[in-house]
């Protein structure tokens, strides 16, 4: 039986905050030294034996990250700015698949690469943030032994069924049973802003065949269909290689139509035509040409690890706080429109004290057929956050197609 081990060529850890409780300790004399946890050393001579290579990536470069690696006989780099530019090009000069290699990480500055590898991994103090963009959040504390409950619970255990080991509290399913996961790319043909745009040809190809082509690349998607209410749009979504089984009525392809609506309307066809109902549904839209399809796949296995989340939606850091805008009352003055518990006149205070807010993104949505037949909702209650790095662009206007132009040709 494979295992989970047999799907991963490299095993990254972080070194503080993981192999590390995330303290120092500074002697009188400005020595500096960290707590570790003596169980690691056993779990990289398990990790040894069983033919996994490890790295310990580290942003610091001292003696105490030299000292410790040389005593768990691990490789080390050390003063690593762009954790994830450096593993990419450790993994490409080694020959390895990004997709293939595992990182364990706590904080903010470990989301980028995490975002990039195939198994992302979070201890179980992480910053919220890096619990966000991981696959798997383990039950350990940095620096209580993380290396040995990876040794120990994930790699000697059967890939596919559930894990032992707890996702904030809830079993790991790394491959769920079910139809696939479907993937829904959406374009109506009654586009004001810019006419037809779905067809408008963007770096060398017709808008929609880029979402469809996202969606074929992805190795958790299992299904490609377009939904649309043009025949047009219909032929080209099929030369891109998506099914168009059944058109969309024009009732759920107006202006104000909902996504619920017509994704619906794809559920029901294909239970009664085909007796078909996905795992999930994944909602590519066409108007984001742009995207990372290793991020495709890791959102899939986040909601995937997360059984209880009735949805997952791609968010960003908001560009403006909401805890500082206002609405106009009914006497002519200012009214905060949100304001916090404990405290005072927060558009006054520094937003450094204010609560991280996000922003929803077209990047990407999933929700799971449960949702919509039984909560009559595409997101349902329970909305996994799914945080990407940087806002996604969303064609809604002529001069966004030049800006999109312009990123897919530095793809």
């Amino acid at each position: 039986m494979q295992t989970l081990r047999g799907q991963i060529d490299l095993l990254v850890f972080d070194f503080d905050g993981v192999l590390t409780d995330n303290r120092v300790i500074v002697a009188e004399d400005g020595a500096e030294s960290v707590v570790c946890n003596r169980a690691d050393g056993l779990a990289f001579d398990m990790f040894r034996a069983g033919g996994l290579p490890v790295l310990i990536l580290s942003t610091e470069h001292n003696r105490v990250v030299a000292a410790r690696a040389a005593k768990l006989k691990a490789p080390v780099l050390q003063g690593v700015g762009d954790k994830a530019h450096v593993l990419a090009e450790h993994c490409r000069k080694g020959g390895l698949d990004l997709r293939r290699v595992a990182f364990v990480g706590n904080d903010l500055n470990d989301v980028a690469v995490m975002r990039v590898v195939g198994f992302p991994i979070a201890v179980a103090d992480a910053h919220p943030n890096a619990r966000a963009a991981a696959s798997l959040v383990l039950t350990t504390k940095g620096g209580d032994g993380v290396a040995r409950e990876l040794a120990e619970k994930l790699l000697a255990l059967p890939y596919g069924e559930a894990v032992s080991a707890t996702v904030s509290g809830q079993p790991i399913a790394f491959n769920e049973a079910g139809k696939g996961v479907l993937a829904l790319v959406p374009a109506r043909s009654g586009s004001k802003s810019v006419p037809r745009k779905n067809l408008r040809v963007v770096a060398g190809k017709p808008l929609i065949a880029h979402s469809v082509d996202h969606a074929r690349k992805a190795s958790t998607v299992t299904r490609v269909i377009v939904t649309t209410d043009d025949q047009e749009i219909a032929e080209v979504g099929r030369a891109a290689g998506a099914e168009v089984p059944f058109m969309r009525p024009t009732e759920f392809a107006q202006d104000l139509s909902t996504d619920y609506e017509f994704v619906r309307h794809a559920l029901e066809w294909l239970k009664e035509n085909e007796g078909y109902v996905p795992e999930l549904v994944v909602q590519l839209r066409p108007t984001t040409p742009v995207r990372d399809v290793y991020l495709i796949d890791r959102a899939v296995e986040a909601i995937r690890a997360r059984p209880e989340a009735d949805s997952l939606r791609a968010v960003v850091g908001a560009c403006f706080t909401p805890y500082k805008m206002w609405h106009l009352g009914a006497d002519g003055f200012l009214v905060p429109l949100l304001t916090l518990n404990g405290i005072e006149e927060s558009y006054n205070q520094p937003r450094q004290i204010l609560p991280d807010v996000y922003q929803q993104d077209g990047f990407l949505d999933i929700a799971r057929p449960r949702t919509i037949f039984e909560q009559g909702s595409i997101t349902g209650r329970k909305i996994l956050p799914f945080i990407i790095d940087r806002e996604s662009i969303d064609i809604d206007h002529e001069h966004e197609f030049a800006e999109a132009e312009q990123q897919l040709q530095r793809e």
